[in-house]
């Protein structure tokens, strides 16, 4: 394995397990919000998994290619346009800038949409087998919030009868350790956040429910993940100090009605 070669190995991190095994079909909304639950009231295993995946995630240097792949089957602008998550990013793209009024002063700039942070042209995992999907998917979208010093925000979208807020959550948290390291930082400066960043950077998490159906189970998970988003901020920002990459996690809903720019607020840590 040359030099380069190993330093674009894409780690499989247990946090990224973690993530995929929520998503298989098997696990209900119900085991979701048990394990959510156990964890707020006890983070350590997720903290954990956290602060290991940013450590792995030192190794991978991939910092002079982009995160479109460009036209065929993984470019996110192919995807049917009237369908799923791509209505809402459609939305959010139309709307300059968008806002949330419960945050006043918070109004930011939908830049993207599935954006992978571990996208790797003819790459390897770890493990040496073939990263043939590393490329397809991800984060729902990438924006940026004003100011003087503009703060990066990766959103996940979760819309009408979609999985709960835990996921987002964990599939958030996945992306950001995938992002935190200054290889990855200097990536998604270059290619994604028009280089108005400056290291070192914390990324505000958005868990966007759009007309989102919270009278099932889903609804009581909404209130568990604000326990756990609380719980996780007031560790890994005491383990991680200054270095520390996680901002506001906020969960946000589209309101009723067309959407004319303004998101309101669940919660916030």
């Amino acid at each position: 394995m040359t030099r380069d070669s190993a330093t674009r190995a894409v780690p499989i991190t247990r946090l990224r397990q973690r993530y995929l095994r929520l998503g298989k079909r098997g696990v209900s909304t119900g085991k979701r919000h048990e394990e959510c639950e156990q964890l707020a009231g006890e983070v350590t295993p997720l903290l954990d998994e956290f602060l290991d995946a940013v450590r792995e995630l030192e190794r991978y240097d991939n910092r002079n290619e982009g995160f479109d792949p460009g036209k065929g089957r993984l470019d996110p602008k192919e995807r049917k346009r009237n369908s799923g998550t791509v209505v809402v990013t459609n939305c959010l793209a139309a709307a300059h800038p968008i806002s949330v009024p419960n945050l006043t002063p918070y109004e930011f700039e939908y830049l993207h949409r599935e954006v992978n942070p571990l996208r790797t042209t003819r790459g390897t995992f770890v493990d040496g087998t073939p990263a043939t999907r590393s490329g397809k998917g991800g984060i729902d979208y990438v924006a940026l919030l004003d100011g003087r010093s503009p703060t990066p925000i990766l959103g996940e979208i979760k819309f009408k009868s979609d999985k709960d807020a835990y996921y987002a959550f964990v599939q958030l948290l996945t992306y950001l350790s995938e992002l935190s390291s200054k290889a990855q930082f200097t990536r998604a400066n270059k290619f994604l956040f028009k280089r108005r960043l400056v290291y070192p950077v914390r990324f505000d998490l958005h868990i966007l429910l759009w007309d989102y159906n919270d009278r099932g189970q889903g609804g009581p998970v909404i209130n568990s993940t604000f326990r756990l988003a609380a719980a996780f901020k007031a560790r890994v920002t005491a383990a991680m100090g200054a270095s520390c990459t996680l901002g506001r996690v906020l969960c946000l809903r589209n309101p009723p009605g067309t959407f004319a720019g303004a998101l309101n607020l669940v919660w916030s840590v």
